[in-house]
C-alpha cells in the first residue's frame, strides 16, 4: 500500500504542475497577443521641392507650411504652422507626425509659401496621414 500512496502522490503534483505550466503558457500567449495588435504609427512627411520653372534647383529658401481655418472669422493662432529653409538638394522637410493621430480618415490641405530675397511661389499640398507626401513649388 505504501508503494500505491507514494505513486498517487506522485500523479497528482505531475497534475498541479501540468496545469501551471498551461496556465504560465496562456497567460504568455494572451499578452503576447495583445502586443502584437498595438499599431505602430508611421512618420507623417511632407517634402517641399523648390524649382525654378526649367527644372533647376532652389536652395536656401524659406518655406512656410501651414493650414487655413475653414472658418475665416476664427481668430488664434494655426493648428499647423511651420517653416523651414530648403537644403542643398532644394527640399524643405517638415515632420507632421504629432498632429496626426491614428486612425483619423483624411489629414489636411496646408499652404505652401516659398520665399528668398523677396521673390515668392504658392502652392498647397494634400497630406495623408502616416505617408511622405511631396510636391513641386515653382520658383520664379
Amino acid at each position: 500500500m505504501r508503494v500505491e500512496c507514494k505513486n498517487m502522490n506522485y500523479k497528482i503534483e505531475i497534475k498541479k504542475y501540468s496545469i501551471r505550466l498551461i496556465l504560465i503558457s496562456f497567460i504568455f500567449v494572451l499578452f503576447g497577443s495583445l502586443f502584437s495588435c498595438i499599431k505602430k504609427e508611421k512618420p507623417t512627411i511632407v517634402l517641399v521641392n523648390v524649382r525654378q520653372s526649367n527644372g533647376a534647383i532652389v536652395e536656401n529658401v524659406n518655406v512656410r507650411l501651414f493650414g487655413i481655418p475653414n472658418n475665416s472669422t476664427i481668430q488664434g493662432s494655426l493648428a499647423i504652422d511651420l517653416y523651414a529653409t530648403t537644403n542643398s538638394d532644394g527640399v524643405a522637410s517638415f515632420d507632421l507626425s504629432s498632429f496626426y493621430n491614428t486612425g483619423q480618415t483624411g489629414f489636411a490641405i496646408l499652404n505652401i509659401y516659398a520665399e528668398k530675397q523677396g521673390l515668392y511661389s504658392e502652392g498647397y499640398i494634400e497630406v495623408e496621414g502616416e505617408k511622405t507626401n511631396e510636391t513641386i513649388v515653382t520658383f520664379p
